[in-house]
């Protein structure tokens, strides 16, 4: 029987608890569901990593939210922007049916297709 000096008794201590470590991970790590996403670019792969953040982790934080708040507004802007350009041409027609929708559309088109700086909100 071999005796082990001081030395080398907190080094064999330190590798058997390193590989107690990585037995409990290997073991998570097999359990662990893995998920491989595969799409061309804008697809939404980010979209839905996004929305299992959302249901099944943390959420976003505020510093998330705030950067994500401007890329929000900017679709909803193109949106209608688009609808809005695109009613005369449909089969049949849209046309608004009071003075105060079209003041909306004339001041929308007006706008084109760059994000308005500064939003308000209208009752």
């Amino acid at each position: 029987m071999k005796c082990l000096s001081g030395e080398q008794q907190p080094d064999r201590r330190a590798s058997k608890e390193l590989d107690r470590k990585i037995r409990e991970w290997s073991l998570s790590f097999n359990k662990a569901i893995k998920l491989l996403l595969l799409g061309t670019g804008e697809s939404g792969k980010t979209t839905i990593i996004k929305q299992m953040k959302i249901l099944h982790i943390t959420g976003f934080s505020d510093s998330e939210r705030l950067e994500k708040a401007s890329e929000i507004r900017q679709n909803v802007h193109e949106s209608i922007y688009d609808i809005v350009r695109h009613m005369p041409h449909l089969t049949p027609p849209i046309e608004v049916d009071d003075e105060q929708s079209e003041e909306s559309v004339a001041y929308i088109l007006a706008l084109g297709e760059e994000v308005p700086q500064h939003f308000t909100d209208v009752s």
